[in-house]
Parts: structure tokens; C-alpha cells; sequence
């Protein structure tokens, strides 16, 4: 008995069957094919893994992150925090208060009190508002045109605590006062510990007398801050 196949796929047909079982086509009438008459085409490929496809996804997906993020991550041991350029106002987290002047006391060390005794100028600043981290601001003292002002003999700036302790402080270089490296930290305190409003800020201006020089105090935004505080007017 001959078999009849499918006259469109070849498909052998059943039968008593009016319609291919594998294309759907409408048999007409037995077909029985003739050498050449058929061959079947190419193996379909094979269908990827789905895992593969989600590993791929996935790939995708932190390369854009990476690329639109700029990731820039501190050590682990000290820091771990990101330190990437930032797009919220550092004055709208941080505002220092009304600064005081005065003469360190005669006992007065700088690293133990931010003012060397019993000589040096100091000014006191109260801070108002604050939200940020220690490693979130450096600080800066600048003349009316906006440099960064030089007292031959300043020492540098200092934050302390309620009770008095030293929880940050950097000496100045040359009496430049302006910071261009990180704080020394007191014990307990790292880059991410909080800036209270409890907190002070002690700033030695060295020998010389700074009153009436139009001095000002700025505060520089760091990791995720941008721009300054305004300025404040130093008696």
C-alpha cells in the first residue's frame, strides 16, 4: 500500500484525514513523492536559555547604571561613604550662626581647644541649622575680594562639642586659612558622624588682630553637596 504525504510540508497523512496533521493544508489526493521532488528544510536554531537571556539583561542594566551614575566609592576602612559630585545646595543643609571674637586664654592649647593661648585671635561660630556629616563641608575664611585669606601665624579651624571635646579640627598651612585636605577626627568621630547644632566652631586668626578686615567665613560643600554657604561676615 503506498503512503501519501502532505503536498505542501510532505508530512505523511493519516488515513481517512481531509487536512495535513502538521501544515493544516486540505488534502486533495494521495501524493507520493518522486526522488527530489522534497527535502526538508534547515534545523531551526536553537532557542537560547532563558537564564542567558536574563544574565544579559542584567549586565545590561549595571553598565547603564555605572555609565549614568559616575560611581565613586571611598575605602570601606575609614570613609565608606560616596564621595560624587552632589546636586543639593550645601546651604540649605548647613547655616552657621552669629560669630563672636575674642583672645584665646592664657592656658588655651590648639589641639586641645582650638585656640593658642595667650595670644591669638580667635572667632567663635554657633552653627544654627545642620544636617550634614563632617566630611560633607570644608571650611574657609576669605578676604571682601573672595581669596582665601593668609594670617602669618592662624592655626586653622576646629569643631567641638557641647562639653568642649576637639571632634574635628585642621591645622592650616603657612596660616593659609583655607582647608585643602581632609579633617583629623577626635575619638569616635569619622566623616560620616552628624554636625549637631550643640557643635561650635573655633577658629584661630593667629597674632594679628583680624577685627575690621571685612573678613569672611565660608563653608565648601563636599561629597554629596554642591556650592557654598553664604558668606558670613566675621567682626
Amino acid at each position: 500500500m503506498a503512503v501519501s504525504f502532505c503536498g505542501r510540508c510532505g508530512q505523511p497523512l493519516a488515513s481517512g484525514h481531509s487536512f495535513c496533521s502538521r501544515c493544516g493544508a486540505r488534502v486533495s489526493g494521495p501524493w507520493t513523492p518522486t526522488p527530489g521532488a522534497y527535502s526538508p528544510g534547515p534545523p531551526a536554531p536553537p532557542r537560547s536559555s532563558p537564564i542567558v537571556a536574563v544574565v544579559l539583561v542584567v549586565v545590561l542594566v549595571l553598565t547603564a547604571a555605572a555609565i549614568l551614575g559616575g560611581f565613586e566609592f571611598g575605602a570601606l576602612a575609614g570613609r565608606g561613604f560616596c564621595h560624587c559630585p552632589g546636586d543639593t545646595p550645601i546651604g540649605t543643609a548647613f547655616r552657621p550662626g552669629v560669630p563672636t571674637a575674642g583672645q584665646c586664654p592664657l592656658d588655651a592649647t590648639f589641639l586641645s581647644t582650638g585656640c593658642q593661648g595667650p595670644a591669638d585671635f580667635y572667632y567663635r561660630v554657633s552653627i544654627i541649622d545642620s544636617t550634614i556629616s563632617f566630611g560633607s563641608a570644608w571650611f574657609f575664611v576669605q578676604t571682601p575680594s573672595g581669596s582665601i585669606d593668609v594670617a602669618p601665624s592662624g592655626l586653622g579651624f576646629t569643631i567641638l562639642t557641647e562639653n568642649g571635646a576637639v571632634a574635628a579640627q585642621y591645622a592650616a598651612a603657612g596660616g593659609s586659612m583655607g582647608m585643602t585636605s581632609d579633617w583629623t577626627f577626635g575619638s569616635g568621630v569619622v566623616d560620616g558622624t552628624p554636625v549637631l547644632t550643640s557643635d561650635y566652631i573655633v577658629i584661630d586668626m593667629g597674632t594679628q588682630n583680624p577685627s575690621g578686615l571685612g573678613l569672611e567665613f565660608v563653608a565648601q560643600a563636599m561629597g554629596s553637596y554642591t556650592g557654598t554657604t553664604n558668606p558670613l561676615p566675621l567682626p
